[in-house]
């Protein structure tokens, strides 16, 4: 009884802001039971005031090459703090890490301020609360207030495949963005892939039988389609444990919030629309995202970003179809018209406003069926821009992951822009004569293709509003993995922030 008093006080000082102590003591001598944590911390959805702190406890220091990284039982909880000396620093409760949650600790912190840098890290005992391992300082970014004047930079990237990695320590890519210097980076889905053949899996995991990676993606869907849904939870674990264990992934995102996006690869197979319990909750538990993962934040006075849910409300039997649901396109919809934000940026895992191309290996038009670009979702797609044009909302952009090249479109009605970032590395990327440079639904103005060669890369948007006497600009830049500028786009806003009125 007295325990659960004590963590009840515990939440009650954190959740109201309270809990501030000097940063904990060293780490301990007495650590030879102490679980690790080799896949290191990862913090997303940053809000002005909130982030999702996650790690997972480990039994081995390090990852080893193409294998699972093995839990372990223990306890753990996060010291954040306004400086990275942790001068003065705030602990959330203790939790315990244990099979059943696959040794993961999640926890919210709330109550931060707005536009600020924070610094984190983790503290982890056994099970017992004895010996104690402390974690290097890791960060992250609050977003400023809304009516704060603040450029905002921030990174987007799809196909992060795992046997398309650059070398043993992971995707160089995430140099070439740190070399750039962001807020936070948008994570478009297809993070890691269950199947294959494009983005790969460990070999450890590869089904029983499979000698080559071509075989990977047909066995991957039978092997996921016999087994039970508790035994596909365990298996689709180990390909997050295995790709955030590689060190340069442990020390992007030990630097960097995130907000993370599910796609078909990271969900269960290969276009899969069907509702599948597993791919849900292993998305939700090795990933810092809220329950409700669309959702909306302001970045200032000048960027509000939604992200959006393309897989969780799927569904192809009503009519019309739907990719949204009913009560994501709803919130859409009104949350655009209310937004008072002078760019409108929407994240998708998958194209929106199309991308003119046929699909990976060029099938006829309207054969394929995953995105909003083709049959049976066009209706949807078409209903949400005439709502857009009915309510006179400006300067909406789209950015979206899945295709594995580059490209920049705009809808001939709509006239509503989209630049898709294309895959993270080389290996993993598309040549132009692919994917046909071609508009195959008859809806987009093919504007730039830009990968006639694989690049792999990123695409990195940039918000100016930092001068109230001049016009407001958006950029949207492609980047090679080295974080070499291949080509942008800058477009401005019509009026002057200080001319400009509420809706």
């Amino acid at each position: 009884m007295r325990n659960a008093f004590q963590l009840a006080v515990a939440l009650a000082l954190f959740a109201f802001g309270g809990g501030l102590a000097p940063g904990g003591p060293p780490e301990s001598k007495d650590v030879a039971k102490v679980p690790f944590h080799a896949q290191g911390e990862k913090s997303g959805d940053p809000t002005q005031t909130s982030i999702i702190l996650l790690t997972r406890l480990t039994a081995v220091e390090e990852g080893e090459i193409e294998q699972d990284v093995p839990g372990m039982d223990g306890r753990a909880h996060f010291e954040v703090s306004e400086t990275p000396s942790f001068k003065a620093s705030r602990m959330t409760p203790w939790v315990e890490a244990a099979k059943d949650n696959d040794h993961t600790i999640k926890q919210t912190v709330t109550k931060l301020k707005p536009g600020r840098d924070y610094w984190y890290r983790v503290h982890i005992t056994d099970v017992s609360g004895k010996g104690k391992r402390v974690g290097p300082a890791r960060s992250f970014k609050t977003a400023p207030s809304a009516d704060e004047q603040r450029n905002v930079r921030f990174a987007v990237i799809t196909g992060q495949g795992y046997a398309t990695r650059d070398n043993d320590r992971g995707h160089v890519t995430y140099h070439g963005i740190d070399k750039l210097g962001i807020d936070f980076i948008a994570l478009t889905g297809d993070t890691v892939y269950y199947d294959g053949p494009a983005g790969g899996i460990p070999k450890s995991l590869w089904p029983p039988g499979v000698e080559s990676s071509r075989e990977v993606h047909r066995a991957v869907r039978t092997l996921l389609d016999e087994m039970t849904d508790d035994n596909a939870v365990l298996w689709l674990r180990k390909h997050w444990h295995a790709m955030y264990a590689l060190p340069i992934q442990r020390e992007f995102f030990g630097k960097y919030a995130g907000y993370w996006e599910m796609d078909d690869h990271d969900y269960r197979s290969d276009d899969w629309s069907t509702h599948y319990k597993p791919g849900l909750l292993v998305f939700r538990e090795q990933n810092p995202v809220p329950e409700r993962t669309y959702r909306t934040v302001r970045w200032g006075k000048g960027l509000q970003i939604w992200f959006l849910e393309g897989r969780e409300f799927r569904n192809k039997e009503i009519r019309p179809a739907t990719l949204w649901g009913r009560e994501q396109f709803g919130w859409l919809v009104k949350s655009l018209a209310e937004s008072d934000a002078v760019f409108k940026v929407l994240v998708s895992p998958s194209p929106v406003v199309g991308s003119g191309r046929g699909g990976g290996y060029n099938p006829p038009p309207g054969s394929r069926s995953d995105n909003h670009g083709y049959p049976p979702f066009l209706e949807e797609r078409q209903a949400f821009f005439d709502q857009i044009i009915e309510s006179g909302v400006k300067d909406v952009y789209f950015v979206c992951g899945d295709r594995h090249a580059k490209y920049h479109n705009r809808g001939k009605k709509s006239r509503i822009h989209e630049f898709c970032c294309g895959s993270l590395s080389v290996k993993h990327g598309a040549r132009g004569n692919f994917w046909p440079n071609e508009d195959v639904s008859g809806l987009v103005d093919v504007l730039h293709d830009l990968d006639l060669d694989r690049t792999g890369g990123f695409l990195c948007v940039d918000v100016d509003v930092a001068d109230e006497t001049r016009r407001p600009t958006i950029a949207f830049t492609f980047y090679d993995p080295d974080g070499n500028k291949l080509d942008g786009w800058l477009f401005s806003n019509k009026v002057k922030l200080r001319e400009r009125k509420s809706p």
